[in-house]
């Protein structure tokens, strides 16, 4: 059985999997199970003093790794993490805001395809950069399953972070607080009529997100969306904001 004293040993596969668990009666057989990587049979077989030492050893659990490391190496290919919010183009950022709406967890390894990268070396007269993102996130997510959690979980505090930072220096392009109309006997049907329009336009805006950003940076035109998700997100962002400011003095 394979000694398990902290996340160092638990690799981001079986942290998936331990997350998925339902917290019912069997929950501590099956968190043994996958963190020792033993049957329920062999389980069984341990005395209760055996069992609840393996359950202590896992108090750890409590308090999640924050710091992802800034270089890991799969099968000798040294892969860095981009941690700086100013080097993710839109189209990155995109599929990250995406990746953490749906499923955090389960989409960890997605998260780490993206975020970690190869670096392209540079020369005296060319800095090192990171290689281009492509559409290789399915395709790298599997390779991430054995490393270790502590290594990369911390890169979803540092995104919800990031996304903390976009939403509060941005937060004229992302207030999506909906105002609280209230119905009143006295409501006059011109009043009624904008407050419903309001209200399916919120509803347009939370639906499209991105998508519609996009199709009003091009103009509908669907053969320039590529050529915007590979501009920078500062970029975008300040000019969108450029955009709004605009329309209020304008």
């Amino acid at each position: 059985m394979k000694k398990v004293i902290n996340w160092d040993n638990i690799t981001l596969e079986q942290f998936i999997e331990v997350q998925t668990l339902e917290k019912d009666n069997d929950y501590s057989f099956n968190l043994i199970s996958i963190v020792y990587d033993i049957s329920i049979e062999e389980i069984e077989d341990l005395s209760i003093e055996e069992f609840n030492e393996l359950l202590n050893n896992l108090s750890f659990f409590k308090k999640l790794p924050t710091k992802p490391k800034s270089i890991i190496k799969i099968d000798d290919v040294e892969l860095h993490l981009i941690d700086d919010i100013t080097k993710y183009t839109l189209g990155e950022w995109i599929d990250i805001e995406n990746l953490l709406q749906e499923d955090i967890v389960g989409n960890l390894p997605k998260l780490c395809s993206i975020l970690y990268r190869r670096l392209i070396k540079g020369d005296p007269f060319q800095p090192d950069e990171f290689e281009p993102y492509g559409n290789y996130i399915q395709h790298r997510s599997k390779l991430f399953l054995n490393l270790s959690i502590a290594d990369v979980y911390g890169i979803v505090p540092m995104m919800i972070n990031h996304k903390s930072i976009i939403t509060t220096n941005y937060d004229g392009l992302f207030n999506n607080v909906e105002e609280k109309w209230i119905e009143e006997d006295n409501e006059t049907p011109q009043e009624k009529f904008e407050r419903r329009k309001n209200e399916r336009v919120e509803k347009y805006n939370q639906k499209w997100g991105w998508d519609r950003v996009i199709y009003k940076l091009t103009d509908g035109d669907i053969t320039k969306f590529e050529e915007i998700y590979k501009l920078p997100l500062i970029m975008v962002l300040n000019f969108m904001s450029m955009q709004s400011e605009l329309k209020l003095i304008n």
